[in-house]
Protein backbone atom coordinates (compact mmCIF):
# COMPACT_ATOMS: atom_id res chain seq x y z
CA UNK A 1 0.00 0.00 0.00
CA UNK A 2 1.82 2.68 -1.28
CA UNK A 3 0.53 6.71 0.03
CA UNK A 4 0.56 9.45 -1.55
CA UNK A 5 0.89 12.81 0.88
CA UNK A 6 0.15 16.40 -0.69
CA UNK A 7 0.36 19.27 2.00
CA UNK A 8 2.21 22.68 1.29
CA UNK A 9 3.33 22.35 5.03
CA UNK A 10 6.66 21.23 5.31
CA UNK A 11 6.20 20.23 8.92
CA UNK A 12 2.90 18.65 8.43
CA UNK A 13 4.46 16.43 5.60
CA UNK A 14 7.73 16.21 7.94
CA UNK A 15 5.85 14.98 10.61
CA UNK A 16 3.44 12.21 9.02
CA UNK A 17 6.88 11.18 6.74
CA UNK A 18 8.55 9.65 10.10
CA UNK A 19 5.27 8.33 11.58
CA UNK A 20 4.82 6.45 8.08
CA UNK A 21 8.26 5.52 7.80
CA UNK A 22 8.13 4.09 11.38
CA UNK A 23 4.92 2.32 10.58
CA UNK A 24 6.93 0.86 7.73
CA UNK A 25 4.33 2.05 4.96
CA UNK A 26 5.41 3.47 1.55
CA UNK A 27 4.82 6.90 1.12
CA UNK A 28 5.86 10.24 -1.17
CA UNK A 29 5.33 13.24 -0.42
CA UNK A 30 4.17 15.91 -2.71
CA UNK A 31 4.46 20.11 -1.87
CA UNK A 32 2.78 20.96 -4.78
CA UNK A 33 0.31 20.14 -7.52
CA UNK A 34 3.37 19.19 -9.75
CA UNK A 35 5.01 16.81 -7.84
CA UNK A 36 1.66 15.50 -6.67
CA UNK A 37 0.94 14.68 -10.90
CA UNK A 38 4.25 12.80 -11.04
CA UNK A 39 3.42 10.36 -8.17
CA UNK A 40 0.14 9.77 -9.36
CA UNK A 41 0.57 9.39 -13.09
CA UNK A 42 3.60 6.48 -11.81
CA UNK A 43 0.48 4.16 -11.31
CA UNK A 44 1.45 2.86 -7.93
CA UNK A 45 -1.17 4.66 -5.46
CA UNK A 46 -3.31 2.69 -3.01
CA UNK A 47 -3.86 6.06 -1.10
CA UNK A 48 -4.23 9.94 -1.30
CA UNK A 49 -3.90 11.77 1.57
CA UNK A 50 -4.36 15.80 0.44
CA UNK A 51 -4.95 19.11 2.37
CA UNK A 52 -8.01 21.17 0.51
CA UNK A 53 -6.19 24.41 0.59
CA UNK A 54 -2.64 24.32 -1.17
CA UNK A 55 -1.00 26.72 -3.95
CA UNK A 56 -3.08 26.09 -7.28
CA UNK A 57 0.22 26.27 -9.42
CA UNK A 58 -0.15 23.11 -11.63
CA UNK A 59 -3.98 23.73 -12.30
CA UNK A 60 -5.00 25.36 -15.41
CA UNK A 61 -7.43 28.21 -15.70
CA UNK A 62 -10.86 26.82 -15.29
CA UNK A 63 -9.75 24.46 -12.61
CA UNK A 64 -8.22 27.79 -10.53
CA UNK A 65 -11.86 29.03 -10.86
CA UNK A 66 -13.11 25.70 -9.39
CA UNK A 67 -11.08 26.31 -5.93
CA UNK A 68 -12.58 29.49 -5.13
CA UNK A 69 -9.54 31.42 -4.19
CA UNK A 70 -7.51 28.02 -3.34
CA UNK A 71 -10.22 26.76 -0.51
CA UNK A 72 -10.76 23.43 -2.78
CA UNK A 73 -7.27 23.36 -4.53
CA UNK A 74 -6.75 19.66 -3.16
CA UNK A 75 -9.77 18.35 -3.64
CA UNK A 76 -10.10 20.17 -7.28
CA UNK A 77 -6.56 17.93 -8.01
CA UNK A 78 -8.15 14.96 -6.70
CA UNK A 79 -11.52 15.53 -9.20
CA UNK A 80 -9.88 16.80 -11.97
CA UNK A 81 -6.63 15.61 -12.32
CA UNK A 82 -6.51 11.55 -10.15
CA UNK A 83 -10.56 10.82 -11.05
CA UNK A 84 -10.88 12.74 -14.45
CA UNK A 85 -14.26 13.82 -13.21
CA UNK A 86 -15.19 10.24 -12.84
CA UNK A 87 -16.04 7.83 -10.12
CA UNK A 88 -12.24 6.76 -9.10
CA UNK A 89 -11.78 3.53 -6.76
CA UNK A 90 -8.40 5.52 -5.17
CA UNK A 91 -11.49 7.49 -3.90
CA UNK A 92 -11.99 4.89 -1.28
CA UNK A 93 -9.10 5.04 -0.01
CA UNK A 94 -8.70 8.83 -0.06
CA UNK A 95 -8.94 11.20 2.75
CA UNK A 96 -8.96 14.93 2.94
CA UNK A 97 -7.65 16.94 5.48
CA UNK A 98 -8.27 20.50 6.72
CA UNK A 99 -8.37 23.31 9.25
CA UNK A 100 -11.83 24.18 8.04
CA UNK A 101 -13.48 21.04 6.90
CA UNK A 102 -16.94 22.58 7.25
CA UNK A 103 -16.25 25.52 5.40
CA UNK A 104 -14.65 22.94 2.45
CA UNK A 105 -17.45 21.02 2.13
CA UNK A 106 -20.05 24.19 2.26
CA UNK A 107 -18.35 25.25 -0.22
CA UNK A 108 -18.09 22.10 -2.55
CA UNK A 109 -21.58 21.48 -1.96
CA UNK A 110 -22.68 25.32 -2.92
CA UNK A 111 -20.60 25.36 -5.80
CA UNK A 112 -20.93 21.32 -6.99
CA UNK A 113 -17.48 21.37 -7.74
CA UNK A 114 -17.65 17.55 -8.56
CA UNK A 115 -19.87 17.00 -5.20
CA UNK A 116 -20.77 13.88 -6.76
CA UNK A 117 -17.52 12.49 -5.99
CA UNK A 118 -17.06 13.70 -3.08
CA UNK A 119 -19.55 11.49 -0.46
CA UNK A 120 -16.59 8.74 -1.07
CA UNK A 121 -13.26 10.13 0.86
CA UNK A 122 -12.56 10.33 4.57
CA UNK A 123 -12.69 14.10 5.93
CA UNK A 124 -11.06 14.68 8.84
CA UNK A 125 -9.98 17.69 10.53
CA UNK A 126 -5.99 18.24 10.55
CA UNK A 127 -5.79 18.42 14.15
CA UNK A 128 -6.99 14.62 13.88
CA UNK A 129 -3.89 12.85 13.67
CA UNK A 130 -4.97 10.12 15.36
CA UNK A 131 -7.88 9.27 12.98
CA UNK A 132 -5.98 9.47 10.00
CA UNK A 133 -3.53 6.93 11.07
CA UNK A 134 -6.58 4.63 12.58
CA UNK A 135 -7.47 4.70 8.24
CA UNK A 136 -4.31 3.93 7.23
CA UNK A 137 -3.69 0.73 9.25
CA UNK A 138 -7.22 -0.46 8.55
CA UNK A 139 -6.89 -0.22 5.39
CA UNK A 140 -3.29 -1.46 5.31
CA UNK A 141 -4.81 -4.96 6.86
Amino acid sequence: MKILFLDDSYEILDSFGKILTDMELPFVICYDIFSADQAWEKGDIDVIITDLNIPTNGLSDSEIELTHGSLLTGWVWLATHVCRGAYHPVLERTIVFSDYLSDAVDAINRYHVCDNLFSSVKRISKTNYQEILYIIGAWNK
